[in-house]
């Protein structure tokens, strides 16, 4: 319910945007045991890094503080939620950036948010984020915004096997995943980890469909998984199967592996709501780092 509520603040914000006028906003309300830094193209840093009790506002006209009251305090508890905005509409045109949101965790729990980006039109685009975390956790979002209403605005969660592995841990521990569905897709993580290692591609695809096979035949039944559970790992692995089978043309076989491999994908969230009549299809990139 409180979600729907800041949803419904936001939108009535950017409600003021005017029908072809450049009014160029970024909003986010994420609540949860976490705080957040939003990094820009520059470097630059808003929010507030709970590992360091760091405050940032470098980036300009920007804020970050509580999702209700109008503080600016981070430190301020009166509210769940924490804000991150811009202070003026950004009327140029040709504005464009690219941010990363850090979501670090305070405590085990679960995180929820929305994230409205507008460029002209009522009432922008809509994205909701959800997410499980843990103390000193963190799981990066980035945004792709530009007030050029032809350049379509995303929010793509970023899912690497760390993460991968750190999400399931986590429904494990809030009760979001049961034994002994828990031990099945903790398997299922070691042999996609070990077939990267080999670069066996194929095989690593065809293990993350037995991971969702898994999910699937859990599905409905809420003392093996939770539907929070069930759409958090789901994800992840949608994603990284996605990912990877884009790229598959693109991997050799031959490649010597490093005995630690990262899949990253980079893929758009795929419950992003729109709220214009438009169609955007999904993007999707792989990076494949070795240590």
């Amino acid at each position: 319910m409180k979600s729907r509520l800041v949803l419904a603040g936001l939108m009535v914000l950017f409600s003021q945007s005017c029908l072809g006028q450049v009014r160029g906003l970024v909003g986010m309300n994420i609540g949860g045991p976490v705080q957040y830094v939003v990094t820009d193209s520059l470097g630059r840093i808003t929010g507030m890094d709970p590992r360091t009790g760091q405050e940032y506002d470098e980036i300009p006209n920007t804020a970050y503080g509580l999702g209700c009251c109008g503080s600016v305090d981070p430190g301020d508890t009166l509210d769940e939620t924490s804000e991150f905005t811009f202070l003026d509409a950004v009327s140029s045109p040709t504005f464009r950036e690219k941010y990363t949101v850090e979501v670090i965790g305070t405590g085990l729990g679960m995180y929820t948010g929305v994230v409205i980006l507008s460029q002209t039109k009522f009432p922008g685009y809509g994205f909701e984020v959800k997410g499980v975390i843990n103390s000193l956790q963190t799981i990066f979002y980035k945004i792709t915004y530009s007030t050029d209403s032809t350049q379509i605005p995303t929010l793509r969660k970023v899912v690497d096997t760390i993460t991968f592995r750190q999400d399931l841990n986590n429904c494990y521990h809030l009760n979001l995943v049961r034994s002994p569905v828990y031990e099945n897709l903790a398997t299922e993580i070691r042999k996609v980890d070990s077939l990267l290692a080999l670069g066996d591609t194929l095989g690593t695809i065809r293990e993350l469909l037995q991971f969702e096979n898994l999910l699937d035949q859990a599905w409905g039944d809420t003392t093996k998984i939770m539907p929070d559970g069930y759409k958090i790992l789901k994800e992840d692995a949608s994603m990284l199967i996605t990912a990877l089978n884009a790229w598959r043309g693109t991997i050799r076989q031959s490649t010597t592996w490093s005995n630690t491999v990262y899949v990253v994908a980079d893929v758009e969230i795929t419950r992003r709501r729109k709220f214009t009549s438009e169609s955007v299809p999904p993007k999707r990139t792989l990076l494949l780092l070795s240590s």
